[in-house]
């Protein structure tokens, strides 16, 4: 007969079942079932004591992980004016600065509003990053908005303003100024012409 007792005393480790005292005949067994519940980020270890030097301590091993966090940098860009047929870029990072995975697709759906550099799916390890590179090409004057979406749970979505203006435009009347003939010491002729 073996006898014993199993004990476990470690933190994120836990008995679930099988644990205490036993007495096994030959050929009788017991199952002992730990699960791991990291209290911690980092590995850990502990001693499960079987209470028999016939069968010693077992050890128990993990790595607690950090959760991802997703952070997003800026949150918002503002494209300020930018006139009508021309155009104006800027960027975010998306950032897993926790632990696991973070999964997801940039996407936008905006007529003045594209995504040139960055954008589909993505996944991020713990400390990977990516870079988002939008742009803003205006067709029509106005205040123009937009939502870029990050595709994940945790991370934030990315508004975009900007404001589309008409092109400056030029006119001057008249065209040409004509003086005349003007005698030598006479007073000055003025000529006006409008911008």
């Amino acid at each position: 007969t073996l006898s014993g007792v199993v004990a476990l005393a470690c933190p994120g480790f836990t008995l679930v079942s099988g644990g205490g005292a036993f007495s096994l005949v030959g050929g009788a067994t017991r199952t002992v079932t730990i699960s791991f519940r990291p209290t911690a980020a980092g590995p850990a270890t502990c001693g499960l004591e079987t209470g028999t030097t016939a069968c010693g301590a077992i050890t128990l091993s993990g790595t607690g992980e950090a959760p991802p966090l997703c952070q997003v940098t800026p949150t918002a860009l503002d494209f300020g004016t930018v006139t009508v047929g021309s155009l104006a870029e800027k960027s975010f990072t998306l950032t897993n600065a926790g632990g696991g995975q973070i999964s997801g697709s940039v996407t936008e759906a905006c007529p003045e509003f594209s995504v040139v550099l960055g954008g589909g799916a993505y996944t991020l390890g713990a400390g990977e990053s990516r870079t988002v590179t939008v742009r803003f090409q205006p067709t029509g004057v106005g205040a123009r908005n937009c939502g870029v979406g990050t595709g994940a749970l945790d991370c934030a979505n990315v508004g975009c303003t900007g404001q589309g203006q008409a092109a400056s435009a030029c006119r001057v009347s008249p065209q040409s100024l004509d003086f005349g003939a003007v005698t030598l010491g006479a007073p000055a002729v003025e000529r006006t012409f409008s911008i």
